[in-house]
């Protein structure tokens, strides 16, 4: 028999509840309970007060039971759906939520919470047709608002979210929540400065809402307010220490900011709070390798991939972390295994084709082929003949367009710097596209040598190639393959009736159909190779470069052999250059005089690690360490006065020196190279010969070892060779800009006249 339990019992118990006192209430509704075990409404009830103290448990076990004994109250099914859900019982909470709304479609919060699981369960449509429902049965609810606008927001209906969050705050103007879920919508849709404005107002109006600070940071740093966006994050870092999510955004605004230091601080921090996450190791090793410290780079990938095998990503760095220590064998099979893993990175392709340059042995053909299969994959043609609004004329003034990354203190910028100001204005107007990030003094300087400046940054392909459309461009010249900042993607377009490819990393075909030429001179693509190349060659008659001096040059010294009584070999090549077989050649000349030194000099040898290893490589081959010298980068002044604790310089094969080389006669020092057969990319061979310098031109390895020998001893030989280099190569077409800017506006002439007769 059960007791019937008086009205004022129950009511006491919701007036202790509704007013907080928990255990009073709960100790009634057991009292209640005791009476009558199947008095629904103290089992509800009891269940929703288990509910409030997280004991979702209990709370599901005693709403069931309500339900069991009375199963037509739509409230039991709203709440147990809420207690289930606490749980992550997403797919019964769904089905509780349901049975509610069947039960009394006006009960607008069970409409609400049955939205909200099915967020959860990332069914946003589904999700948005609930919480319309729940509108319309209360057209002010403020969570169902907002929750609708998340839910358009997912589904990537950005307008009609952006309506959600207006009328949230029509109805409620300080509602924090709806205006930062409103300024994600606007910084989702590039309205930035308004994004970042809503996101104060929310500040002002909540500046304790979770995540606030965060997003804030976002929309600065999307805005390029970097400051501004780096305090944003660490207001919000205070107010959450161990957010990892947090520090990660903070870290990555300090290395755009060029704060390195800070920036890995930031990184490690996130390693810290996430040692298990393949990505915090990630991209701290990246930071390290930003910072030059690459076999510390080289330790986070691997733990990158020991956590996650299958990281395309992470072993496509590791690749290049290695590569740029010398180790290009290990480096290759890491961009294959990227490619193995993920068959369409295009990244890991370009990267592969690119350090294929630097790998002993391999074939031209092979180091071709790798460049066509970039292509194939990762270049749209266009399919059928583009139409221009050029003029035929092949006579009229020309609008030339070059597009670069290396507008800027870098080794084509200077290259750019010693003819670009000499072109004829009557022949041609030049315009240079800049995919330059972070402009400096040779920036501003080009600039004023151009009739027209345009900026690609953070401009996509397409948007590039209207612009080249726009100005009527004649012929454009991409001063960039397979190095960073490339825009190879815009020429896959054709977005200019003639296409060329110069200076910006090793003479060797894009493999791209669209691109016409490739600027090169007879002496980097001597004849006979031409069938590798999508491109026609365009030999230019001298060299493919000219070379502006540099202002910061100090004098010329006279030999360090002098005062040493020995000569001192040297090659500041990055070490990517310096291969297996070029330290077996190396090391045997090294045996060969046993007096003699090496000098290296080049960013990697900033870490001791990678100075060990490369100490131990020549260790192997019988050259004691304290044989050569190692040293990291510096300034450029230093580096081109360190020239003169170097006799002779040897070049690395087989891809050679540029600017290095250029740089070592410059100042006084000889520089000994190898016309390798096949793809080697002979820069040395045409500096040299340009500057008359043959006999330092070596056809195989051992006659590069003789001449090495030779002129070590040839101490006379070297001190002229001290005092006349620079004004030899002043003399030279090296530094010739005028001659070299009008060799190559005859190119342009003749690509042109092509296209005109075509």
């Amino acid at each position: 028999m059960t007791t019937r339990i008086p009205p004022k019992t129950i009511e006491s118990a919701v007036s202790c509840h509704r007013g907080g006192d928990l255990d009073r209430a709960q100790k009634i509704y057991q009292q209640v309970l005791a009476a009558s075990p199947k008095d629904t409404t103290a089992l509800h009830l009891l269940g929703c007060l288990h509910l409030q103290r997280g004991q979702h448990n209990q709370a599901q076990q005693l709403i069931a039971q309500a339900i069991k004994i009375n199963p037509s109250v739509a409230t039991f099914y709203n709440n147990l759906g809420t207690a289930l859900r606490a749980q992550g019982k997403l797919n019964t909470a769904v089905s509780n939520y349901q049975k509610a709304v069947k039960l009394n479609p006006q009960y607008s919060e069970a409409h609400y919470n049955l939205g909200i699981a099915l967020y959860d369960q990332r069914r946003f449509k589904q999700a948005e047709a609930s919480f319309r429902k729940g509108l319309k049965v209360h057209p002010t609810h403020l969570g169902m608002w907002n929750n609708l606008g998340q839910a358009f927001q997912e589904q990537g209906k950005l307008a009609e979210a952006e309506s959600s969050y207006r009328e949230a705050l029509r109805i409620k103007p300080d509602l924090a929540e709806a205006m930062a879920n409103l300024a994600g919508v606007l910084q989702r849709q590039g309205r930035l400065d308004e994004a970042v404005n809503t996101f104060h107002n929310a500040l002002d109006t909540q500046p304790d809402l979770p995540g606030l600070h965060q997003h804030m940071g976002d929309a600065l740093f999307a805005t390029g307010k970097l400051d501004e966006a780096i305090e944003a994050y660490r207001q919000h870092i205070r107010r959450h220490p161990i957010d990892a999510l947090g520090h990660n955004a903070l870290a990555k605004a300090l290395r755009v900011q060029g704060k390195l230091d800070e920036s890995i601080d930031s990184y490690r921090r996130v390693v810290q709070l996430c040692p298990g996450n393949p990505e915090a190791h990630l991209t701290l090793a990246d930071a390290l390798r930003d910072r030059g410290e690459l076999a510390q780079a080289a330790i986070g990938y691997r733990e990158a991939i020991r956590l996650k095998p299958n990281h395309a990503i992470a072993v496509n760095n590791l690749g290049y972390a290695l590569a740029m220590q010398g180790h290009i064998e290990e480096a290759i099979g890491c961009f294959k295994n990227a490619l193995r893993i993920k068959p369409r990175f295009a990244l890991a392709q370009s990267n592969l084709a690119f350090f294929m340059n630097y790998m002993p042995g391999a074939t031209a053909e092979a180091v071709a082929g790798q460049y066509r299969r970039w292509a194939k994959k990762h270049t749209r043609q266009p399919q059928q003949a583009r139409s221009y609004n050029n003029t035929r004329d092949p006579d009229r003034r020309l609008r030339i367009g070059y597009l670069s990354p290396a507008f800027r203190a870098h080794p084509v910028g200077r290259f750019f710097d010693a003819f670009l100001g000499h072109h004829n204005p009557s022949a041609v107007e030049v315009f240079c596209y800049a995919q330059v990030g972070t402009p400096d003094q040779v920036t501003e300087r080009l600039r004023s040598y151009a009739h027209h400046w345009r900026s690609t940054v953070g401009k996509p392909d397409t948007d590039v190639q209207q612009m080249i459309r726009d100005d009527g461009i004649d012929i454009i010249i991409n001063a960039a393959t397979h190095t960073a900042g490339h825009r190879l993607g815009v020429l896959a377009g054709k977005p200019a009736p003639v296409q060329a490819v110069w200076m910006g990393g090793p003479p060797v075909t894009t493999g791209m159909e669209t691109v016409d030429h490739l600027i090169t001179d007879s002496y980097q693509s001597p004849p006979g190779l031409d069938h590798l190349f999508t491109e026609k060659l365009l030999r230019l008659p001298d060299g493919y470069i000219c070379y502006e001096p540099p202002s910061d040059a100090p004098p010329v010294t006279e030999p360090p052999l002098l005062k040493n009584g020995y000569v001192t070999f040297g090659c500041f090549n990055a070490l990517c250059k310096i291969n297996t077989r070029v330290i077996d050649l190396w090391a045997g000349i090294l045996q060969k005089i046993p007096t003699a030194r090496l000098a290296l000099k080049t960013h990697a040898l900033k870490e001791q690690q990678v100075c060990d290893q490369l100490l131990g490589r020549f260790a192997a081959h019988g050259v004691a360490a304290d044989r050569i010298a190692l040293h990291p980068a510096s300034p450029h002044s230093e580096l081109l006065a360190f020239y003169g604790q170097v006799d002779i310089t040897l070049d690395p094969f087989p891809y050679s020196g540029g600017i290095s080389t250029l740089e070592s006669l410059w100042m006084g020092v000889p520089v000994v190279t190898l016309n390798a057969h096949g793809h080697a990319v002979r820069h040395s061979v045409s500096h040299l010969s340009n500057t008359g310098l043959q006999e330092l031109i070596a056809k195989t390895p051992q006659q590069y070892a003789q001449t090495a020998a030779a002129l070590a001893d040839d101490k006379d030989k070297l001190v002229t060779l001290r005092a006349t280099l620079r004004d030899r190569m002043s003399a030279s077409p090296l530094c010739d800009a005028k001659r070299f800017t009008a060799n190559l506006e005859l190119a342009y002439r003749r690509m042109w006249q092509q296209w005109c007769k075509a």
